[in-house]
């Protein structure tokens, strides 16, 4: 349980900041702090974030959560119907996702 009035800080709450600001995709980046720590966890894979231009991330890693989700191409179905709603300046978000679901799926 979180307590209330508690206050975090420190260097990997700055680099989750910065590293949320960059992505460009529907998903979840590990830090590579993170990664160390949570090696061979189950979930966590080896991925080259989607990042804005002219920008970087300091993780090659992510968090596969669509392996979590027992429906048939659910995460698929879900992120294409989501896509096709989104504003057009956030579509390529969706289609990096997608890129992802199908690689780590694939692997």
């Amino acid at each position: 349980m979180i307590k209330k009035n508690v206050i975090l800080l420190g260097l990997p709450i700055v680099e989750a900041i910065k590293a949320e600001k960059v992505q460009e995709w529907i998903g979840v980046a590990v830090l590579t702090s993170a990664a160390e720590k949570l090696n061979n966890h189950q979930g966590i894979v080896e991925y080259a974030i989607p990042v804005k231009p002219k920008t970087s991330i300091l993780s090659k890693h992510a968090l596969a959560w669509h392996l979590f989700d027992d429906t048939p191409n659910g995460p698929t179905i879900r992120l294409e119907r989501l896509k096709n709603m989104a504003p057009n300046k956030d579509k390529v978000k969706y289609k990096n996702a997608l890129a992802f679901v199908n690689t780590i799926v694939n692997e």
